[in-house]
């Protein structure tokens, strides 16, 4: 195992201290090596299917086993960011636009996938867990 992998492990096992930009390079540069051992094979990346205009939010690929399909992940609150910057629209807006025209089109077994990043006290706090 490489020093890298355990550095990584032992930040994911200690993500208490992460901030949540730090979760999101964390999950970032876990997906970037999943993604470096177990590439999508040529024909799996032509299916993928892709959320127009927010390339900068992609964060990597979900490989799925047992023939479910792999699909691109989007980081929620860099897609809010996106418009923020791009469109000029407020939180609120950008979060109403992805859920309504984004998150809330199911286009298929190649959906992407949309996550927001966060420690498991503000999961918590929000009384999911």
């Amino acid at each position: 195992m490489t020093e890298d992998r355990k550095r990584l492990i032992r930040e994911l096992t200690a993500n208490h201290r992460l901030q949540p930009d730090g979760y999101r390079r964390l999950i970032r540069e876990c997906l970037d090596e999943i993604e470096l051992l177990e590439g999508p094979k040529d024909m799996e990346a032509q299916r993928m299917l892709f959320a127009d205009g927010f390339d900068e939010a992609v964060i990597g690929v979900h490989y799925q086993a047992f023939e479910h399909e792999s699909c691109v992940v989007y980081d929620y609150d860099r897609m809010v960011d996106v418009l923020k910057d791009r469109d000029g629209m407020s939180t609120e807006e950008a979060q109403e636009f992805i859920d309504v025209n984004v998150v809330g089109a199911y286009m298929g077994k190649n959906t992407p996938i949309f996550i927001s990043v966060k420690s498991v006290k503000e999961i918590r706090d929000e009384g999911v867990l």
